[in-house]
């Protein structure tokens, strides 16, 4: 399920995995000064727990 948000020029990724575990990737595109666009990729990783949601989160700029 792809969600885009024309306001925000984003598109947000949700993707159920098995076990209650959701890869969430949102890619934000974004001007550098160096280069003319540069793309920031934001990624988490949720993961339901018995004892709550455990959650990692990493960036990437490309």
């Amino acid at each position: 399920m792809a969600l885009y948000d024309e306001k925000a020029k984003q598109t947000e990724e949700y993707v159920g995995l098995a076990g209650g575990v959701t890869l969430s990737c949102r890619s934000v595109a974004a001007r550098a000064a160096k280069t003319k666009r540069s793309l920031l990729v934001s990624c988490s990783v949720s993961e339901k727990l018995a004892g709550g949601v455990k959650r990692k989160t990493g960036k990437r700029r490309i």
